[in-house]
């Protein structure tokens, strides 16, 4: 190799190992990082899914256990949910192939972390037991590789933490913050752990091919 030539990135390889792996069609243009198939079509039908079933827990969640949130805050998350999901579903359809400067179906990944925190501030913000969701996106991306699965993992701590400055100092409601302590070490830890294991597979498989 040259020294002008671009050293190959681990993580694009990983990703189009596992794209042949699951039989998955190659990306419509070369050039477009990721797994084109699955970003633009599998993931945004996935994502549909997978908020309704969220906004479900929801409702069970605040009419089982009654936290201080109106059902009409509850609702207008739910609209804001559902219109970010349809949208997430035609953007990408019709603009993955088309942009090269920014990874659409990153930024809708990211974005999937604010919603989940618009529903667990909907579902009572600290006093929410559906705080673990953020380790959905972490364990999701695990397989790609340990980059991804890390900000994920970062990410969620984060947004989730903001929920908790937003009700605790905008909004002046009172929060337990040894709670909030307790649950931000937990995603922080659990997320390290499948941030961990993560790439495991691809590593193996390497050091197999290697042998």
């Amino acid at each position: 190799m040259s020294s002008h030539e671009a050293a190959p990135d681990p993580e694009a390889s990983r990703a189009a190992e596992a794209e042949r792996l699951l039989g998955l069609p190659e990306a419509a243009l070369t050039g477009i990082p990721g797994l084109y198939a699955l970003t633009a079509e599998r993931v945004p039908r996935s994502r549909l899914v997978g908020l309704q079933a969220l906004l479900a827990f929801a409702v069970v969640h605040n009419a089982l256990l009654h936290p201080p949130v109106g059902w009409g805050t509850f609702l207008a998350v739910a609209a804001a949910a559902e219109l970010y999901a349809v949208a997430g579903f035609f953007v990408l359809k019709r603009y993955f192939a088309r942009t090269r400067r920014v990874h659409l179906g990153t930024v809708f990944l990211t974005a999937d972390l604010a919603v989940f925190s618009l529903v667990v501030y909907a579902t009572g913000a600290h006093a929410s037991w559906l705080w673990p969701i953020y380790l959905i996106r972490v364990a999701d991306q695990m397989w790609i590789g340990r980059r991804r699965a890390a900000w994920m993992a970062l990410a969620g701590v984060a947004f989730f933490l903001g929920v908790m400055l937003w009700v605790g100092l905008v909004e002046g409601q009172p929060v337990e913050w040894g709670g909030v302590l307790l649950k931000l070490s937990v995603l922080g830890a659990m997320g390290a752990y499948l941030v961990m294991i993560s790439g495991l597979p691809w590593d193996l498989q390497g050091r197999t091919q290697a042998a």
